[in-house]
């Protein structure tokens, strides 16, 4: 094909496929999006355990009770990690278990847990019986 053929047939096809510069914005994709794999849960707790981990803390106040009434945990080894900000002497023990206490400010223990529902307690003086347990959930 001579030269002057060849670029003039380039620039027809390139006409006809709408390439070149004209100042219009390109159509939009009509294409749907790709499917979710996952579909997200939207109920799942902001503080959902990863690897089995759990924080316990008591209020910087001292007063007797957890800052929240719910823990989640995967069932296996679950590392419970406490912190008690307040001055007043607090711990937290995994009731009905050979878990150790843990005390003294912030602490962590690992406590092997099968699925079911465990209630944390602090095991200083009256304090569970005045309130201050939590429900830990394993999955």
């Amino acid at each position: 094909m001579p030269r002057p053929i060849a670029i003039a047939a380039v620039l027809f096809a390139c006409a006809l496929a709408g390439c070149g510069g004209d100042d219009e914005p390109a159509a939009e994709s009509t294409r749907a999006p790709a499917e979710q794999t996952q579909a997200p849960t939207e109920d799942a707790p902001q503080d959902a355990p990863v690897g089995g981990a759990v924080r316990v803390e008591s209020p910087a106040d001292g007063a007797l009770e957890f800052t929240q009434p719910e823990y989640k945990a995967e069932a296996g080894t679950v590392e419970i990690e406490y912190a008690n900000p307040s001055q007043v002497g607090h711990a937290v023990e995994v009731e009905g278990t050979a878990s150790d206490v843990i005390t003294e400010g912030s602490a962590k223990i690992s406590v092997e847990l099968q699925p079911g529902t465990y209630e944390l307690i602090c095991p200083v003086g009256s304090h569970a019986a005045a309130g201050m347990t939590a429900q830990l959930t394993v999955q």
